[in-house]
């Protein structure tokens, strides 16, 4: 936590973390740290367990982020039912070409066409969508519909 607090105050453009379960402090302090990096370009969070109250949080402070480019959310356990926050934080991102939610087990073929559907009403067309390993990754309608809003489809 102390760390995250301490970053706070830096330019940084790229942040990853890996394989973390942070306590519900720790990802208070990383959603502020988040929400600080105001020059962020590329955030990576890769096996890192969160509450469905931290992911909340955490993707509150992602909104802030108006630069970033890159966004890896890889095997955080998402679910359909954080995908309402997350379609929330999107139209905030304009600058956002890269999605990464593979190995999201949670994520079904419902969640995949509410994320295709935010994404339309947002105007948005991604450059790279990574939708690996989810559970509805095998959705043929979801799939299609998330063809329409990224130029590159990983599933």
């Amino acid at each position: 936590v102390a760390v995250l607090k301490a970053t706070a105050h830096l330019k940084l453009r790229r942040f990853f973390w890996h394989k973390a379960r942070p306590t519900e402090d720790q990802a208070l302090a990383l959603y502020a740290a988040i929400e600080a990096w105001k020059d962020l370009r590329e955030l990576h969070l890769r096996s890192v367990e969160v509450t469905d109250a931290s992911a909340k949080r955490i993707l509150a402070g992602i909104a802030r982020c108006k630069n970033l480019e890159v966004l890896r959310l890889f095997d955080m356990g998402i679910t359909d039912a954080m995908l309402e926050d997350f379609c929330v934080v999107l139209p905030e991102l304009s600058h956002l070409d890269e999605i990464d939610l593979g190995w999201n087990g949670g994520l079904t073929g419902v969640g995949l066409r509410k994320l295709a559907e935010c994404m339309t009403k947002a105007n948005r067309k991604l450059e790279v969508l990574n939708v690996v390993k989810l559970s509805g990754y095998e959705d043929k309608v979801a799939l299609e519909k998330l063809r329409e809003v990224c130029f590159y489809l990983d599933a």
